[in-house]
């Protein structure tokens, strides 16, 4: 859900931020397709670093992990 919610703040500012160059430097328009790229990498690196430790955190015990130190 937070990577969600980045991913929209970041599509609206980076859109922003091409609407913006276009007016003050005359550049081109950036693709939509290079939008849609950065979401899906963010996203798959955002689910790639929670994974490893899910899948760790799996492997102990319940008992273990909740007896007081």
């Amino acid at each position: 859900m937070i990577a969600g919610a980045g991913a929209v703040i970041g599509i609206l500012l980076a859109v922003g931020l091409n609407l913006w160059l276009i007016t003050r430097f005359e550049m081109d328009r950036m693709p939509v397709m290079y939008v849609l790229i950065g979401v899906v990498a963010v996203m798959a690196l955002g689910q790639i670093a929670v994974f490893v430790p899910a899948r760790r955190a799996s492997n102990v015990p319940p008992v273990s992990a909740t007896r007081a130190a």
